[in-house]
């Protein structure tokens, strides 16, 4: 799964450059939660990137509501292809999230014991994810919404949480929006893999609260665990 995202300008301005040609134009949130807004990259008609401000929540097109009934902000890839939901926007609609990092909670008993799970290196995280625009039937106007396709997670994070976000190579990812990939080739893209080496962090308890954005979110409270692209 994908809980929370935490999103900074250094590092993502870089990678913005080199997906769209223009800088991050959005503001720090080092504790993003579903329903918020995230800046993501979507390939236009006339085959150019462009950067997209959308709620990190997916409503379908066709729904009349912005229900919040069903978690919309993953999409599972095991089922992406065949979803009411997500079937449409996998084939047409497809994203990516530049984030520096994303947020889980691992059960420990009875407690929940949040961690930061971030690069290795200094190269963002580039993850898969659905988009699709929703119009209100009363005023006509629209809203991108998007969600984080997940896969089974990898061994190396399988004591977090059983799922994960699907993180791309930048080539994965230029692939990944393109209009033009086969589906063949989109869905050897969603087995569970790693394309980058990262560190998973413990941190406070202080994250749990979505209000909270400052750097505290992401200090650790214990030695980070390293573990290796595969």
């Amino acid at each position: 799964m994908c809980g929370r995202l935490n999103v900074v300008a250094d590092p993502l301005v870089e990678i913005f450059v080199e997906l769209t040609g223009e800088p991050y134009p959005g503001e720090d949130n080092r504790n993003t939660a579903p329903t918020e807004q995230v800046w993501i990259v979507r390939q236009a008609r006339d085959e150019s990137r462009r950067a997209a401000s959308a709620r990190w929540w997916l409503t379908p097109y066709w729904s009349k509501t912005l229900n919040t009934r069903y978690a919309m902000f993953n999409a599972r890839a095991e089922g992406l292809s065949t979803s009411n939901a997500f079937g449409e926007p996998f084939r047409r609609r497809r994203c990516v999230v530049p984030v520096c990092g994303f947020y889980e909670w691992a059960s420990r008993g009875r407690t929940r014991m949040p961690y930061y799970i971030r690069p290795a290196g200094e190269r963002p995280m580039l993850l898969a994810g659905v988009w699709d625009r929703w119009r209100d039937p009363s005023s006509g106007a629209g809203m991108v919404g998007f969600a984080v396709v997940t896969t089974a997670a990898t061994p190396g994070l399988a004591f977090v949480h059983d799922r994960q976000p699907r993180m791309l190579s930048f080539a994965e990812a230029c692939a990944w929006m393109d209009g033009r990939t086969r589906q063949a080739d989109l869905a050897a893209m969603l087995v569970p893999t790693l394309p980058q080496a990262l560190d998973v962090i413990p941190v406070s308890t202080h994250v749990n609260n979505a209000r909270n954005k400052e750097l505290l979110c992401t200090e650790p409270i214990g030695d980070a665990i390293a573990v290796e692209a595969g």
